[in-house]
């Protein structure tokens, strides 16, 4: 059984909530098997806390004599606060799961990466950049209440937006709170010009820090539309009973988690056996689980990959020159 202990930390944008998970119990994986390693993994990710306990309760199975702490919050914070620690020379994190694939650039550029860690047999060669795995695409796409959006009138477009039944209803995620959303700024602009940004600010948006909370909000039927949304987000509401809905607009972009392991890690080869059962089929399925999109082939239940999903760093460059601009546009500063 998983024992749970939780402590929290605090930044300026948000409260970060660090688990710590043991399980005892003991069964088969593809990754690579010792039984002799042990100590602590301290894994910073901004998946969410349910994909987070199935990977620790998947790795315990394999390696019940590891336990693994998890600091959760959104990428912003959590690469200031690794940044802060490797800068200080006071690392805390042997893992990171987060979504700034900039970030992972300038970690390489100040060696913060064991580039040397291997995934696990069969990881896709594309989506290894020296000890950078690609772990999970999380697909942009629009919630709507279905109490308040008929099936006849859900937008199919994301232009849609912009129609006047959805002023002063529409919910949209903060794109200071995380890249993706501010490189969906971008994607947007190039696709359909900055009057759709300003049109956008000019629905009277409410924006949400995060996809958990903008969520909960649609659901209670506080807004009628969310953009962008993830599954991660929607699914506990839906499993819920609320009348939210997920629906795929493409062309759209995909958030990307990358998953890197420090060279400076406290505990390296624990950490190089996290890395690896991540990247396992077991691994992934506990990452991904069905809500999310795996880059291997073989994990079982894992949300097919949209044709249209466009690469988040053809956007996310140019988002980061202009981000004063296109916040500006949207209305948030």
């Amino acid at each position: 059984m998983m024992r749970t202990a939780f402590r929290t930390f605090t930044t300026t944008a948000v409260a970060l909530s660090l688990v710590g998970a043991l399980s005892a119990c003991s069964t088969g994986s593809d990754a690579n098997s010792s039984g002799e390693a042990g100590g602590i993994v301290y894994w910073y990710s901004g998946n969410s806390p349910e994909r987070n306990d199935a990977v620790v309760a998947g790795f315990n199975e394999v390696y019940p004599d590891i336990e693994v702490e998890v600091l959760r919050g959104v990428t912003g914070d959590l690469t200031v606060r690794y940044a802060q620690e490797s800068e200080s020379n006071a690392p805390t994190a042997d893992v990171i799961s987060q979504t700034d694939p900039l970030f992972v650039e300038e970690g390489f550029d100040k060696d913060w990466w064991d580039t040397g860690v291997e995934p696990a047999d069969g990881w896709p060669e594309e989506y290894n950049n020296n000890g950078d795995a690609l772990t999970s695409y999380h697909v942009l796409e629009l919630g709507i209440n279905a109490d308040a959006v008929p099936s006849s009138e859900v937008p199919t477009s994301w232009e849609q937006l912009l129609e006047p039944t959805y002023s002063g209803r529409l919910l949209l995620l903060d794109p200071r709170s995380d890249p993706g959303y501010l490189a969906l700024l971008q994607f947007w602009s190039e696709e359909y010009g900055d009057e759709f940004l300003t049109g956008l600010a000019s629905q009277d948006p409410r924006f949400v820090a995060s996809n958990v909370p903008g969520s909960e909000a649609l659901a209670s039927g506080s807004a009628d539309i969310m953009a962008p949304i993830g599954r991660t987000g929607a699914q506990p509401q839906i499993d819920a009973g609320a009348p939210l809905e997920v629906h795929t607009i493409e062309p759209t972009l995909g958030i990307e988690f990358h998953t890197t392991v420090s060279s400076n890690s406290p505990n390296p080869e624990a950490a190089a056996l996290f890395f690896e059962y991540l990247t396992s089929v077991d691994g992934q399925q506990g990452f991904n689980g069905a809500l999310t999109v795996s880059v291997r082939d073989d994990v079982e239940g894992a949300l097919p990959r949209p044709e249209g999903m466009r690469p988040l760093m053809d956007y996310l460059p140019a988002a980061n020159e202009r981000k004063d601009e296109l916040l500006g546009l949207i209305g948030v500063q």
